[in-house]
């Protein structure tokens, strides 16, 4: 297997990532895929014996491969957080995608809400981390508990920035147990198993820099301002900003410079 990509972060246009999809034969055999995913099952179903377990699933590239391995092994119990500020051609890919089994788990989050932190639009650093600490951690730790489970798996790796744990286990003191069974993969290797095993991928990796920004609701885009923000959004789908500037003041502004 031949690994070209690094960090995701270093990474932001699609080009570099386009070429390793459509050359993933020349990088990942069917052979290699076939031992990789092989030894993936056997992880899944070695962490999960007896106990009573469930995947977080996004719609990216990562909890697609994650979903269809723990189908493998009989594990199909699963969740889908959605705010209400996602792009409207994704919701409508995932509620169509979503596993058998996937329980769809409402967040609070919406333009109203907004309104009332406005430094949450486009954030970078402390307010990056924020977002992802309400919408995937303490949705993750929620579900956890309402579920009663044993284990929850999720589909981060280390070499897109994220803290897997020890070997991929995230055990916190208040007795949740997350668990990254995919936290050694590299891109490559993810790609090849998408390939090889002809799963769809949703629209958001054809997108503006859509591998770097992966799945994400608008308001958590990653940009260097917002007005950059709002012009990708805009060239998205301008319904988003139409709809936006009812409530958010920094949309209205947006528009007019828009429409000037």
């Amino acid at each position: 297997m031949n690994a070209t990509l690094g960090r995701k972060q270093v990474n932001k246009g699609n080009e570099s990532w386009q070429r390793v999809v459509d050359n993933i034969e020349d990088l990942v055999t069917r052979e290699e895929c076939d031992r990789a995913a092989d030894a993936m099952a056997e992880r899944i179903a070695n962490a999960t014996a007896g106990k009573k377990a469930a995947f977080a699933w996004s719609g990216g590239k990562d909890s697609l491969v994650l979903a269809d391995i723990c189908k493998r092994v009989g594990v199909t119990k699963c969740a889908l957080f959605m705010t209400h500020l996602e792009f409207p051609v994704f919701e409508k890919w995932l509620l169509e995608h979503k596993p058998d089994g996937c329980e769809v788990i409402q967040l609070p989050y919406d333009l109203d809400w907004m309104a009332q932190h406005p430094e949450m639009l486009f954030p970078k650093g402390k307010e990056m981390q924020l977002w992802h600490k309400l919408v995937q951690r303490r949705s993750m730790i929620g579900y956890f508990n309402s579920a009663h489970l044993d284990i929850l798996m999720i589909g981060h790796r280390r070499i897109d920035g994220n803290t897997c744990g020890k070997e991929g286990y995230t055990r916190r003191k208040t007795g949740e147990v997350l668990y990254a069974p995919l936290y050694d993969w590299p891109h490559e290797l993810i790609f090849a198993y998408i390939h090889y095993h002809g799963l769809e991928m949703p629209p958001i990796y054809g997108w503006e820099k859509g591998y770097f920004n992966g799945t994400h609701f608008w308001p958590s885009r990653i940009c260097d301002s917002v007005e950059q923000g709002y012009r990708e959004v805009y060239a998205i789908d301008p319904s988003i900003v139409v709809a936006a500037a009812e409530k958010l003041d920094s949309a209205r502004t947006f528009l007019e410079g828009v429409s000037a």
